[in-house]
């Protein structure tokens, strides 16, 4: 059985409290390593988590007979120097484990960060080792703050010319010779609701935060909708920011003398997926204006895929990277992020029209299942 090494910051849950982890791409690592072993690959995911507190050792844990994650050693320290002690350390015991273990017939995949720039550009350029790189997100046109570093990090997307690309504009811009796009997780889960309430119900799940107002745009929405309408809300994010959004529910709730607006906190697995198949559209409104459009052409809503892998139909702002996406055809868009012109997309959407969102992640999961083992070959 041929073997391929993830490298990624993914983190077991008996680990997080020790190491440092973004938990929001463990879905995306979790079903790029199930297409992996579906493929007939074993998978060694390595994390490339460094510890949280003073020391973490060298772990392995097996999944089963073809999957194990690895973690390699690290430490930390308060100190400015030691700290930087500490990330070279990391980076020097990284090429050093895939320069003893990665054979010749093997096959490297590297979930792209920042922290990766130094010891991916030895592996390559000094060790002239090749990989495959995963880029989810392009963090230099995410984040201003760190914009002085978009030339090293697009520096890092030349080193390889084979790319698992988060959509479709960015694996134009990138213009390699071997890429292929994965908007997200494909898992299609068991169908859990077979006859849904009476009346609409929208949902918002994901982040609560105002930089992007996607949970409060939607409650704002609630005001050009009509009773049939209700909107549930599942998310997470900082205490003030859950508080502002209560603050907002109750008083819609209040002025209109009649509960239409639920939050419920965060759900998971089963319970979450459950919910969701008892709503009818799915809501991605965070709100972008034209000085911020590079952010959303590198990267990919991945709420979107949840959505219609459970059924739902979707309503989200006019964005290039979904319109020129392969679900376009099976969403309904509104180009101003304003609560009127949101009610009107959501009023706009024929639930009657036979549409199946699940069949089109199905076919998704095919063509990236595909298009993966193709790229692996040529690595």
């Amino acid at each position: 059985m041929s073997k391929v090494f993830y490298l990624c910051n993914y983190v077991d849950s008996e680990y997080m409290g020790n190491l440092v982890s973004f938990p929001s791409a463990f879905g995306k690592i979790e079903y790029v390593t199930e297409t992996l072993k579906k493929l007939g690959y074993e998978v060694d995911v390595v994390s490339l988590a460094r510890s949280a507190k003073k020391r973490f050792d060298k772990t392995e844990k097996i999944i089963d007979e073809s999957e194990k994650h690895i973690y390699l050693s690290s430490f930390s320290s308060g100190g400015p120097l030691l700290k930087k002690v500490s990330v070279v350390f990391h980076w020097v015991e990284i090429l050093y484990f895939l320069l003893k273990n990665v054979k010749r017939e093997d096959k490297v995949i590297v979930y792209h960060s920042l922290d990766c720039r130094f010891w991916i550009y030895c592996y390559k350029k000094i060790f002239k080792k090749d990989f495959i790189l995963q880029i989810e997100d392009v963090y230099t046109s995410v984040d201003k703050n760190i914009e002085h570093l978009k030339k090293k990090e697009w520096g890092i997307f030349a080193l390889t010319d084979k790319h698992i690309c988060v959509n479709d504009i960015l694996c134009e811009q990138l213009n390699s010779k071997h890429s292929v796009i994965s908007y997200g997780n494909y898992m299609v889960p068991k169908e859990l609701v077979s006859k849904k309430s009476k009346g609409i119900k929208l949902v918002y799940a994901g982040v609560i935060e105002q930089k992007r107002k996607a949970a409060f745009v939607a409650v704002e929405s609630m005001r050009f909708l009509d009773e049939e309408y209700e909107l549930h809300i599942l998310g997470f994010g900082e205490k003030e920011n859950i508080d502002a959004l209560k603050i907002l529910i109750d008083e819609f709730n209040m002025r209109y003398e009649k509960h239409r607006i639920f939050f419920y906190g965060e759900k998971r697995g089963t319970e979450y997926f459950e919910f969701l198949q008892n709503c009818d559209i799915g809501l991605s409104t965070h709100s972008y204006h034209e000085d911020d459009m590079e952010s959303a052409d590198h990267t990919f809503p991945s709420k979107i895929l949840t959505y219609m892998s459970n059924g739902l139909r979707v309503v989200a702002q006019e964005l290039n990277v979904l319109k020129k996406s392969a679900i376009a055809e099976g969403m309904t868009f509104y180009k101003e992020p304003t609560p009127e012109e949101i009610a009107k997309a959501i009023m706009s959407v024929d639930l009657n029209d036979g549409y199946d969102s699940r069949e089109i992640i199905k076919k998704l999961d095919e063509k990236f299942k595909q298009n993966l083992n193709e790229l692996l070959e040529v690595l």
